[in-house]
């Protein structure tokens, strides 16, 4: 069973922690792809998921330690975060198309979390976080849609 985070650090690992299992696991369907187009695409998708695991780690660390242990049960509450499983996920048999909806989803979800809490950030410490991850997500999610979009006109 995933974690369920509970504190704004919980949450900044897990997603951490989701975006480096991401990026392995489109970097072996990008191994097993046959499609040069594809494989190209999944191997893109999976470093573009390195680079923002790498970058979720080094906020967390440079960040103030009280931000970090703000609580957060309401949206968890409503929005189990625990879903985020990709053991669950059977990304083999799957096309680079369904794929990269797959991802554009997951990190759909994932701006709609950080929006959601910096709305909601009852300090202005902890709102500072909620934003630069918030647009930290929205930034590597619209790269992401344009590079999966431009793969598909090719």
């Amino acid at each position: 069973m995933a974690m369920v985070p509970k504190t704004l650090n919980d949450l900044l690992q897990h997603t951490q922690v989701f975006h480096a299992e991401m990026a392995a696991r489109l970097g072996r369907c990008g191994q097993d792809e046959a499609d040069p187009r594809n494989k190209m695409l999944l191997q893109h998708l999976a470093l573009k998921e390195q680079k923002l695991a790498a970058t979720l780690a080094e906020l967390e660390r440079d960040s103030d330690w009280g931000p970090l242990q703000t609580w957060f049960y309401e949206y968890t509450d409503r929005n189990p975060i625990a879903a985020f499983n990709l053991q669950d996920i059977d990304l083999k048999n799957r096309s680079a198309a369904t794929i990269s909806a797959l991802v554009a989803d997951w990190h759909e979800q994932l701006v709609d979390l950080f929006l959601y809490l910096t709305k909601r950030a009852e300090s202005d410490r902890t709102e500072k976080l909620a934003r630069d991850v918030l647009a930290i997500e929205s930034s590597h999610a619209r790269q992401m849609s344009y590079d999966m979009a431009r793969a598909e006109d090719m």
